[in-house]
């Protein structure tokens, strides 16, 4: 590992009709000595030349995939799910013009949470002239990841879950509980069974209180203080890091009323425990998945950050902002969450600054406020690739073990929906928005190198890094801590089994050898065209065998003798 900080390069200024255009520099192209830089300024359909930003009435672009990639997927459905990041003109809560990345979040968008992602990989590789493909932080050389984050609407985001993650490599698609490149977000539901499936937090509350009729809330498993009925907490380490606001952390969200009534019963989106009655341990009373201070993730557990937490030098505590909104149509510092992940050799550093609006003899008074915790633990100490924004997918846990209920098929993950109402005639209406975020900026830290296994387009396998492997090699990166022991490679494509560069009879005649037919097996040295062996009926794919759909994947890729199968055809998967 070496500091490559010195080797980033500006970025390159875009010059239009042969001369520099003289503008103000957005804020990415004040900070040119950045890994990843994003202000979400350019994303209208015709920018101007950098570092100009959209004018006002541009139109904005739909979604931004490039390069946040949408990457939430629902396993049980095989359709996409959660909220996608888009552009928005959010002014009030952004600090700088004219957009920042919204993602939708709470009970208006139907409650559906999810993630974009952007490959971290060519930025590093970019920035350090290809010598390596993966970041980190020391003592001597930190990673710093800075971003802002707000709500909009008054105090929202207590209510809300969108956060920023650092991880090496993309989650697994099929395994909610061990995922080892994710911040875990599994949970339970918390509420009483009536007797027939019906969850409801009203049914768990003790003689002379009371909670929202028909409706259980989720919360996270996997933090320093889950709630009781939590399977015991797992203890192996993750390959992420991550920051931000998030609401389901909160161990008890029906936040029964002690003894007494509850605020406009006829109207439970505004249901709370009135003041002479609200639970000490939750003074707001909101009877919904609440959360008032950043939260972070440290490889095994999250921690709800307050005062106290953090070594010597320490201070505040990392409560969200009551800034009012006012609506006016352009950048005020009406108020925002400012975030600094400061990663170093074994710790992190956590800075946070907000700003609160207190009424004093009749004047309101703005004061912004700052948070940090210096020398937290940070129990994943590895590399970083992917940089991701919003809300995972997840599975319900089952009470007694960390499995998924029955409800989420297969065990395969789904998005979370933030409105758990599980009986007919529950309507609870959760009071989050959505998160914005805006100027996301990776700078320092020191490079390194995955190794992994790679595989040649002749079926040999050699270990090397990312770089390495597609660039020299031409090879096929089968990913970090991949080994050549534990790897099987297989031509490129594998339909050219005799690795003599084309796709012919003579690869569809060693088919027809291994050739068995539907849950026949797979005999030894016929292990590349097992393509397809889900079953028609069942929709099994775990009972290995060649059949029909091996032979259609091998046609796909038909080139005819002599003729180079690379480019691999449209329709070849190789």
């Amino acid at each position: 590992m070496r500091p490559f900080a010195s080797m980033v390069t500006a970025l390159t200024m875009i010059l239009a009709g042969g001369a520099q255009v003289i503008a103000e520099p957005t804020w990415c192209s004040r900070n040119p000595g950045a890994i990843f830089c994003f202000d979400f300024d350019r994303l209208c359909t015709s920018p101007p030349a950098y570092p100009e930003v959209c004018p006002d009435g541009s139109t904005k672009v739909m979604f931004m995939h490039n390069p946040w990639q949408y990457t939430s997927w629902n396993y049980n459905t095989q359709h996409s799910c959660g909220s996608d990041m888009t552009p928005e003109e959010i002014r009030p809560i952004l600090p700088t013009d004219p957009y920042g990345g919204r993602h939708a979040n709470g009970g208006d968008e139907s409650g559906n949470l999810g993630q974009n992602t952007v490959d971290l990989g060519p930025y590093i590789q970019s920035a350090t002239g290809g010598l390596y493909t993966v970041a980190n932080g020391s003592d001597a050389q930190p990673l710093v990841l800075t971003f802002t984050m707000g709500a909009y609407a008054y105090h929202a985001l207590m209510f809300n879950n969108g956060y920023m993650e650092l991880s090496l490599g993309d989650p697994s698609q099929y395994s909610p509980v061990t995922d080892p490149a994710k911040a875990p977000t599994n949970f339970i539901l918390v509420g009483g069974d009536n007797g027939a499936g019906c969850f409801n937090c009203n049914s768990t509350c003790g003689e002379g209180s009371a909670s929202l009729d028909m409706v259980a809330w989720p919360t996270i498993c996997q933090q320093e203080f889950p709630h009781p009925l939590c399977p015991p907490k797992q203890t192996f380490v993750r390959s992420a890091l991550a920051i931000g606001a998030l609401a389901l952390l909160d161990n008890n969200p029906c936040h029964c009323c002690t003894q007494g009534p509850i605020d406009n019963p006829a109207k439970p989106w505004q249901r709370r425990c009135t003041a002479e009655f609200k639970d000490a341990d939750f003074p707001d009373g909101w009877q919904e998945p609440t959360n008032i201070h950043l939260s972070y993730f440290d490889g095994l557990e999250w921690r709800v950050l307050k005062a106290g937490m953090g070594g010597p030098g320490s201070y505040g505590e990392f409560r969200y902002g009551n800034y009012k909104l006012l609506g006016v149509n352009k950048n005020t510092e009406e108020g925002y969450e400012t975030v600094v992940l400061t990663i170093k050799s074994n710790t992190v550093d956590i800075y946070h600054r907000t700003k609160t609006v207190d009424l004093v003899e009749g004047q309101w008074v703005e004061t912004w406020v700052e948070s940090l915790a210096k020398d937290l633990p940070r129990r994943y100490t590895g590399e970083f690739n992917r940089l991701r924004a919003g809300t995972d997918e997840a599975c319900q846990l089952n009470y007694d073990a960390h499995t998924c209920a029955s409800s989420y098929a297969n065990g395969k993950k789904k998005c979370k929906v933030m409105k758990e109402d599980m009986c007919t005639g529950g309507n609870a209406t959760y009071r989050s928005s959505y998160v914005a975020f805006d100027n996301v900026r990776l700078t320092g830290g020191v490079g390194g190198v995955e190794i992994g296994a790679c595989c040649t387009n002749d079926a040999a396998c050699v270990e090397s890094d990312l770089y390495a492997c597609e660039t020299v090699l031409g090879g096929h990166y089968q990913g970090a801590a991949t080994s050549c022991s534990a790897t099987h490679c297989c031509p490129y494509p594998f339909a050219d089994t005799d690795i003599d560069g084309d796709v012919d009879q003579d690869d569809f005649g060693l088919l027809q050898l291994c050739y068995t037919g539907q849950n026949g097996g797979v005999a030894i040295g016929c292990e590349c065209l097992n393509r397809n062996s889900q079953d028609d009926q069942t929709g099994d794919d775990s009972t290995p065998d060649i059949d029909i759909r091996d032979f259609d994947e091998l046609s796909k890729c038909w080139s005819g003798p002599n003729v180079p199968a690379v480019p691999v055809p449209v329709g070849c998967n190789p």
